[in-house]
């Protein structure tokens, strides 16, 4: 095997980087085993990596990164009014798509989640799609169901339509 390799039991070779992160790149699994990655105690979480990190159990799914790869915060359970951010965190879905980021990687107000409204339209706050003309803001008139179609009218608000070239 190369320098930053390690060698399998079998004689496979695979890269340092993948020992210990909970794949088994070796046929007998011994890149995930005690003797290459240490041993955590019963109440700790071993985090992913080549170097032994163990963290207290209770750390993990807390919200706070503590381990390297995040994978403390990977695959955490969100309670039935919540919303399971991409990086493990979880937000109450009174938060979705209000226009301000509440998940580390913003998808709480991404397309996925909240849809998309045309190029010529404002998309109202909420967790439920609604657009409405680009015309029908700050017009005295608030047609979202938020009124925030209505809110930053006394500033200097410019709505700026781009054709698209097609």
């Amino acid at each position: 095997c190369l320098d930053k390799e390690y060698a399998c039991r079998h004689g496979r070779c695979v890269s340092t980087l993948f020992l210990c992160d909970k794949i088994n790149d070796c046929p007998q699994k011994d890149d995930e085993g005690e003797r290459v990655c240490g041993k955590c105690q019963y109440n700790e979480y071993r985090c992913k990596g080549s170097t032994l990190k163990c963290i207290p159990n209770t750390q993990v799914c807390d919200s706070k990164l503590d381990c390297s790869l995040g994978d403390d915060e990977e695959l955490c359970a969100c309670l039935d009014k919540e919303y399971a951010c991409k990086r493990g965190r979880c937000v109450s879905t009174l938060f979705l798509c209000d226009k301000v980021n509440d998940c580390p990687q913003r998808d709480d107000e991404g397309e996925r989640v909240c849809g998309k409204c045309h190029y010529d339209e404002y998309r109202c706050r909420g967790r439920r799609l609604r657009c409405i003309p680009n015309v029908k803001v700050c017009d005295y008139t608030p047609d979202c169901e938020q009124g925030d179609d209505e809110q930053q009218c006394g500033k200097l608000f410019i709505i700026a339509v781009i054709e698209p070239n097609f």
